[in-house]
């Protein structure tokens, strides 16, 4: 079973080498501007780091050392100092003490009684270090996304819902039946297969840089 599911999960997330980015990042406008990436990269401070520990959930499944969020929190009088050092140290060097940055990945069943390997998902525990990085970046990142994402996409951006596209959706619908009798419509709805999941590394740099990021 072990075999079965890396190799199906392997050749899922295996990049196609066919597939050609410049036409789509040749559409993309500038949009961050010096100011934002001086804001940015500024040093994180000590409340920002602390802010993203505190910010995790303190007894969500812990990454391969074991260790909850919650046990950062409570000793966090005692494992401060080592804990912001280990942070910062990354964004200094771009590197990571070895072990922290490994991830356990397991399979979450999407229905009741799963029959095949399409239908479970991949999620990845990582290590409590590791989290707060990515915390620290998230945090930094949303200050600015309202500015450089389009208002089309209504989910993950703070300030906007899901629901919103759906009442859109609903209205364009109900505004089309009254006038089926004059002209022909068509309503598409689409679906992206594992479309946050599959990530080209490659082409996400490309279109941050494309859209103004510092490198």
């Amino acid at each position: 079973m072990e075999r079965m599911a890396v190799s199906y999960f392997q050749e899922l997330y295996t990049k196609d080498p066919t597939l050609e980015p410049s036409p789509v990042l040749e559409t993309l406008i500038p949009q961050v501007t010096m100011e934002t990436n001086d804001i940015l990269l500024a040093p994180f401070s000590d409340q920002e780091i602390a802010d993203a520990l505190f910010q995790i959930g303190p007894l969500i499944a812990p990454g391969p050392d074991g260790f909850p969020a919650r046990f950062y929190q409570r000793k966090w009088g005692c494992l401060k100092e080592d804990i912001i050092s280990a942070v910062r140290r990354f964004f200094d060097t771009g590197h990571m003490p070895p072990g922290v940055n490994d991830t356990s990945i397991v399979l979450i069943p999407k229905v009741q009684h799963p029959v095949s390997l399409q239908e479970f998902r991949p999620i990845s525990l990582c290590n409590v270090i590791y989290k707060v990085v990515s915390k620290c970046m998230v945090n930094r990142l949303r200050t600015c996304l309202s500015d450089i994402i389009s208002e089309n996409q209504s989910v993950f951006i703070p300030g906007r819902l899901i629901s919103d596209n759906s009442i859109i959706a609903f209205k364009c619908i109900h505004h089309i039946q009254p006038n089926v009798g004059n002209a022909d419509f068509c309503a598409y709805k689409l679906d992206l297969s594992k479309a946050y999941d599959r990530v080209d590394w490659d082409y996400l740099e490309a279109a941050l840089l494309r859209w103004g990021f510092a490198p």
